[in-house]
Order: structure tokens, then sequence, then C-alpha cells
């Protein structure tokens, strides 16, 4: 319980941290540059797009071609057995540059959680410990 604890206050600190504008964002982890390329080439049906982010699927990419765009999701394990995760894709756009349009840092109690996609991208997850990229 106390450990969890401390991670819920470790990423409530990292979040407020980065609670400001893009200036902010610097302190926010980023992928390697070649992310994006890896994850179109192991994009997935969309019948095998993961539902939730656990435990057992915090490591690695998914993607997906979508009717009107696409969605991905980049998820590495830390230490403590918390999960950080980096999502993104598309609805329609061409100029889409592979960037993230959304980090989320969950601790172990707080997996798993939906990750929601429609008939475009982005991917998504609705938590308070999952903020927007510029």
């Amino acid at each position: 319980m106390r450990q969890a604890q401390l991670g819920i206050a470790i990423a409530v600190l990292l979040l407020a941290g980065c609670s400001g504008g893009s200036a902010d964002s610097a302190q926010i982890p980023l992928p390697s540059d070649d992310y994006f390329d890896q994850a179109r080439s192991r994009a997935v049906p969309l019948e095998a797009w993961p539902e939730t982010l656990d435990r057992s699927n915090c490591r690695g990419i998914a993607f997906v071609w979508l009717p009107f765009g696409s969605a991905w999701v980049l998820a590495e394990p830390l230490d403590d057995g918390s999960c950080q995760a980096w999502l993104g894709g598309e609805t329609e756009n061409p100029n889409y540059d592979g960037r993230p349009t959304k980090f989320c840092y969950l601790s172990a109690d707080e997996l798993p959680v939906p990750i929601v996609i429609g008939g475009g991208g982005p991917a998504g997850i609705d938590h308070p410990n999952c903020r927007d990229l510029p």
C-alpha cells in the first residue's frame, strides 16, 4: 500500500510539473525517433487491438489502420510495476507526422485501463494521470 501511495505521489508530482504550456512538456519522456516507423511496421488487425492496457501488455507497440485514420500505443513498464504509455494516431490527416498526442503514467494499482479508439484515431485513455501533448 505504501509503495502504491508513493508511486501515485510521484506521478502526481510529475504531472503537476508538466501541467503548463509546451515548455513544460519537455519534462515528459519521449520514445525514440523511430517509434512511429516501428509501430506502422507492426500493424495489427482491428480485432487484435488491445482493449485495455494492463501489466501483461505494458510492453511494446500496437498500431492499427482504421476506416478513417490510424491509432497506436507504445507502452513501457517501469521498475516499480507502473506503466508509461504514449498514444497517437490521426483522423484523415495526410500531414500527420507520427508524434504522440497523449502521455500516461499509470501505477500498478491503476491498471487495467481501457484504450479507446473510434473510426479514426488517435488512441486514447481517459485517466487523470494522462495528459494531452502539444
